[in-house]
């Protein structure tokens, strides 16, 4: 299995407008049996608009290292908050490297 990693470290949402091109993104990684992990990067509570991914079946986690609520996000079993250190060592072990 491999790795996928994408770093909001821009935090511009805008990007991916409604979504669709991160649900299809990650959708395709998980169809494929990778595991995918989100790390995000700054302290909105706007960031919902990823509940849409985390229904797609596979194997997927949200992380940040910052301590603050990610509304229903943070409610999600497979968000976890990490220290930098721990971020920065997935970036370096993944197999694909995405900075949105």
């Amino acid at each position: 299995m491999k790795s996928f990693v994408f770093n909001f470290i821009s935090g511009d949402k805008k990007k991916f407008g409604n979504g669709a091109e991160l649900f299809n993104l990650i959708a395709t990684c998980v169809a494929f049996d990778q595991k995918v992990t989100i790390v995000l990067n700054e302290n909105e509570d706007n960031m919902n608009f990823l509940l849409n991914v985390l229904q797609i079946p596979g194997e997927k986690e949200i992380v940040t290292y910052q301590k603050t609520s990610f509304g229903e996000i943070s409610n999600y079993e497979g968000f976890r908050i990490k220290k930098l250190s721990e971020i920065k060592i997935l970036i370096e072990q993944s197999d694909f490297y995405l900075e949105c």
